[in-house]
């Protein structure tokens, strides 16, 4: 975990360093994440997460920017037990990535089309029913390869509001031969999470 935060440490001042540039632009975000996973047999967005970190970006021509952030998100799935209608299933989910989204963004006045490839290694994970950990050899992958789609909204000269869909491409976990993926396509387990984000621009100096 120290190597991890040593790592973001070091990233993060890379980052502010290329900002720094007159032709870039350092991004600092903050927000939350609501998540499920795919193929694990509930559904919901009912894992609530946090997401950070900060990103640089740079004009391809008036209207649009490319770039990318570096982010720590917690991904996951929840399942709470209902009791009263018998329902005595607990289960926990917790997926901590270390995200590398690559965005393009598109602004039309105060609205801004978001897309782009994503890649995250996975940091921590932890899994639990009602009964405790969860011991299985099925392991969960080391990357989450990923795809955002979604869009942005200018609150000020340096704020911006963004809601973004990211869905993995490719498993992060087998399950059994029954499983179905992300609209039966493949068997597997795929993280589907909505990120509510809070983006502050800082003015180069």
């Amino acid at each position: 975990m120290r190597k991890t935060a040593l790592a973001i440490g070091i990233s993060l001042i890379a980052l502010n360093a290329l900002g720094q540039r007159k032709k870039f632009e350092t991004r600092l975000i903050a927000g939350f994440t609501a998540s499920q996973v795919q193929g694990d047999g509930y559904g919901g967005f009912d894992k609530a997460g946090l997401t950070a970190g900060a990103g640089i970006q740079w004009p391809v021509n008036k209207k649009s920017t490319l770039g990318f952030d570096l982010l720590y998100t917690q991904k996951g799935s929840r399942k709470i037990p209902d009791p009263e209608n018998g329902d005595f299933t607990l289960y926990r989910l917790q997926l901590d990535y270390i995200s590398v989204p690559v965005i393009y963004r598109y602004s039309f006045k105060k609205f801004i089309a978001i897309a782009g490839p994503e890649i995250a290694v996975l940091a921590r994970s932890r899994e639990q029913n009602q009964f405790g950990d969860v011991i299985t050899p099925l392991k969960f992958k080391p990357l989450d390869i990923g795809i955002n789609l979604g869009f942005g909204f200018r609150a000020g000269k340096r704020i911006s509001l963004q809601m973004l869909l990211q869905e993995s491409l490719l498993s992060i976990r087998e399950t059994a031969p029954y499983a179905k993926g992300i609209l039966g396509r493949f068997r597997g387990m795929y993280n589907t999470v909505i990120h509510t984000t809070l983006i502050y621009t800082p003015k180069n100096k």
